[in-house]
């Protein structure tokens, strides 16, 4: 799954809790993906459970990369 942390309903940490309240990380991979580069949102990204924090502007072998490396773990 791939999220971002500004959505119109509600926030991809509201959104991320719900997803592990219901699934672990290694059944569901959720990826964070955001223009907010800052320390603080990256904690709390990973305290929640992401797998992972990609910021934006993305690369795309980057993204792809790290797709790959969770999918290989589903």
């Amino acid at each position: 799954m791939i999220c971002d942390l500004e959505m119109p309903e509600m926030n991809g940490f509201e959104f991320l809790g719900h997803c592990r309240r219901q699934f672990s990380s290694d059944v569901l991979p959720v990826l964070i993906l955001t223009s907010r580069n800052n320390e603080r949102h990256r904690k709390l990204a990973k305290q929640l459970g992401s797998n992972d924090y990609i910021t934006k502007p993305w690369n795309e072998k980057e993204l792809m990369k790290i797709l790959q490396q969770h999918l290989v773990r589903c």
